[in-house]
């Protein structure tokens, strides 16, 4: 059976993979239409409102995948049917969130203080870039989350 914080880091999640596939799509890409002289004014107030929604999120992500690992970890064993499998798909995207806040903080949040200050082409491509990783590994997450469910029931 499984806890209601499993599915709800599985919602976070699988909302989360949305959004960064509509900012590796949508929203860095859209960056090259706006004008020059806008982004840094334009830029950061954009930012800062979809931080009010993704830092949220993302944390409520983190801790119930946490929590989610911890459990599987206690209450799981070998003994138990598809345990082990549930608890290594899950250990594997637990590891994939951390990946995506050490990218997340490490790369993305410096490419883009700098590309608002100072908007650049390369430093544009590079936000796009690191997106598509971000977006990747959301994907892969939510795959392997939605595959421990299908696996498990």
């Amino acid at each position: 059976m499984f806890s209601p914080v499993f599915f709800i880091a599985l919602i976070a999640t699988l909302l989360l993979t949305g959004i960064a596939w509509y900012s590796a799509l949508v929203y860095y890409p859209s960056f090259t239409y706006w004008q020059k002289e806008a982004i840094p004014l334009r830029g950061p107030l954009v930012h800062n409102r979809g931080f009010l929604l993704m830092f949220p999120l993302m944390s409520l992500e983190l801790l119930t995948s946490f929590a989610v690992v911890i459990f599987s970890v206690k209450v799981l064993s070998a003994d138990t049917p598809g345990g082990d499998n549930f608890l290594m798909m899950n250990g594997i995207a637990f590891f994939m969130l951390l990946a995506i806040w050490f990218i997340s903080v490490a790369l993305m949040r410096p490419a883009r203080k700098q590309f608002f200050k100072q908007p650049d082409s390369k430093v544009h491509l590079q936000l796009i870039r690191i997106q598509y990783v971000r977006m990747g590994l959301w994907t892969l997450r939510a795959i392997l989350m939605v595959l421990s469910v299908v696996q498990k029931a």
